[in-house]
């Protein structure tokens, strides 16, 4: 700042700024120096106005008055502030689920937001699954099933480690097992079987046995047939043995013997048999 000591007036009045030569009055008048220059300043008892343009700092204010009037006191706001439409409001961020939010205004520090927790415990669920999905996409709820149900299954591959149970099953393609099928197969088997049985068949087997058998049966039927097996004809080229052989007719075409035959009326003993070849054509046993 200059200093006046030790100067004379002659030689320093053209800096000072003055107002009239009345002083300050209820009316603007110009600020100006010694010389009679005006300032950028005006001055009133009661009113100070720039004239020119105002700079803070060395950069230019370049907003007017009503721009500046236009600012919002924000002395009475909490939280965040949204314009609309050059009015001010206090904002404050509120959780809706799936979300949570700490500090929604942000007057104690950083607003946080983050999901909330589900309840689920962390960790790897198996071998089946269930799970809620929110309508957010989030997991609400897992568990591990015991059991599954669904309407259609398709599979490249399906391995079961222990039993498959179930109502019905259909298959289009082949059907194996390594270990064997074990089991009762209770029910009607209605169709063609068509190819090699190869092993034993051990059990009873009760009940009718309707349609067509073509193939090789290779192995031993073990057990009981109880039940009809029908069919038109029937050719054996070895050994047929029983009890009893009971139908309406036969045809033989090499030797058969008998502890004794009957049929059209003909007693044969067993003494003749053994003597005397008979031939027959068609023996009727009854």
């Amino acid at each position: 700042m200059t200093t006046l000591t030790g100067t004379k007036i002659a030689n320093t009045y053209g800096g000072l700024l003055k107002v009239s030569s009345t002083g300050v009055s209820g009316t603007l008048q110009n600020v100006t120096d010694g010389y009679g220059n005006n300032s950028a300043i005006q001055l009133s008892n009661s009113t100070f106005n720039i004239s020119g343009a105002f700079q803070l700092g060395g950069t230019a204010i370049t907003a007017d008055a009503s721009a500046i009037n236009a600012i919002t006191d924000l002395t009475g706001f909490n939280g965040y502030v949204a314009m609309v439409s050059g009015i001010a409001y206090g904002r404050e961020l509120t959780p809706t689920a799936p979300i949570s939010i700490t500090n929604g205004a942000g007057q104690a520090g950083n607003t946080n937001i983050s999901l909330q927790i589900s309840g689920i415990t962390s960790g790897v669920y198996g071998p089946l699954h269930k799970f809620n999905i929110s309508p957010y996409g989030i997991v609400v709820s897992a568990e591990t099933t015991s059991s599954m149900t669904l309407t259609n299954l398709s599979v490249t591959d399906l391995w079961v480690a222990q039993t498959l149970t179930g109502n019905r099953a259909t298959f289009i393609n082949e059907v194996s097992a390594t270990g064997g099928f074990r089991g009762a197969l209770t029910g009607d088997v209605t169709g063609n079987v068509v190819g090699n049985v190869t092993g034993n068949v051990v059990g009873d087997v009760t009940g009718d046995l309707t349609g067509d058998v073509t193939g090789d049966v290779t192995g031993n039927v073990v057990g009981n047939v109880t039940g009809n097996v029908s069919g038109a004809t029937a050719n054996f080229s070895s050994k047929v043995s029983g009890t009893m052989v009971v139908g309406a007719s036969a045809t033989f075409t090499q030797q058969v013997s008998a502890g004794f035959y009957y049929g059209d009326g003909i007693f044969v003993n067993s003494d003749v048999a053994s003597s005397v070849d008979v031939v027959m054509s068609i023996l009727e046993i009854t």
